[in-house]
């Protein structure tokens, strides 16, 4: 949280690495893959749906993409991930009305949050078998 005369460009929360606080803070890409081949959370499948390659080794990021697309995307309907995303979307309501924003227009319910989430949960439960919910 060090912070400049400038600001901050932008925070990084290393919590959310794989194995959250006891993981290495990078591994290489055949690491990252048998992470989320066996260990990969639902949530995880979800922020990594907004992924893009900016900087760096652009062919390589979008090369780590393609090797993710089976485990953001999958094949087969996951009942568990249907799980998953039924309980992300109690928690967000449950924070919405926690915080009084019902009638806030990008949380609120009918908001634009909402309208993403229904959209990127549409992604992640029919994109393994339409590749057009793939795009970015």
């Amino acid at each position: 949280d060090e912070t400049t005369a400038d600001g901050f460009s932008h925070r990084v929360d290393l919590r959310l690495r794989p194995f959250g606080t006891a993981g290495r803070v990078a591994l290489s890409f055949t690491g990252m893959d048998q992470y989320f081949q066996r260990e990969g959370r639902d949530w995880e499948r979800y922020a990594w749906l907004k992924a893009r390659a900016v900087a760096g080794d652009i062919d390589a990021g979008e090369a780590w993409l393609e090797t993710l697309r089976p485990f953001v995307y999958r094949r087969y309907l996951d009942f568990t991930a249907l799980d998953g995303l039924r309980e992300m979307k109690a928690a967000i309501t449950a924070e919405v009305a926690r915080h009084d924003r019902l009638d806030d227009i990008k949380r609120g319910p009918g908001g634009i949050r909402e309208i993403e989430f229904l959209a990127q949960s549409l992604q992640l439960i029919r994109g393994g078998r339409e590749p057009s919910l793939r795009e970015r």
